[in-house]
């Protein structure tokens, strides 16, 4: 007889293997993901910063008013006069009505004004302190557990 057909230990064998396969591509691609996710936070606080800060230097290099976001549909202009303390709820609803995200949970907002020095994870902190915005970031970290970021945004 002449016949042209996996036996089942072969067979078997071929299933062993693409379950070894598939349970190290999972476990590669969740390192992938966590990666990212701390790369995204890491980018989003970076350019939080610059944002806050570009804006506090067009005021001290005349600018009368800066403009940002006050609701997902509406721009408001922030007299450069105010204090640190009304620029803290700018920024942060600015960031929030923008669509700005938690990088680790897209179904959080990314930003809170809380005085907390520990944010959850993925989540910006806005708060004041004397003349100067402060935010903290939780980036998170690789291999789990929690990595703050702080800058500190000076109102001249």
């Amino acid at each position: 007889m002449n016949r042209k057909a996996f036996t089942l230990i072969e067979l078997l064998v071929v299933v062993a293997i693409i379950g070894i396969l598939a349970a190290v591509g999972v476990v590669a691609y969740n390192g992938y993901t966590s990666s990212a996710k701390i790369a995204a936070a890491k980018a989003n606080h970076k350019n939080m910063s610059a944002f806050a800060n570009g804006s506090f230097a067009k005021c001290e290099l005349g600018a009368p008013y800066i403009n940002m976001k006050y609701s997902y549909t509406n721009t408001g202009s922030y007299n450069c006069t105010n204090s640190a303390y009304y620029f803290t709820t700018y920024f942060y609803e600015h960031f929030k009505f923008s669509g700005w995200k938690n990088t680790h949970d897209n179904s959080e907002e990314c930003c809170w004004k809380n005085q907390s020095t520990t944010p959850p994870l993925g989540r910006t902190y806005f708060w004041q302190i004397g003349n100067s915005v402060r935010m903290i970031t939780n980036v998170g970290k690789s291999g789990g557990g929690d990595e703050y970021l702080t800058s500190i945004m000076e109102k001249w």
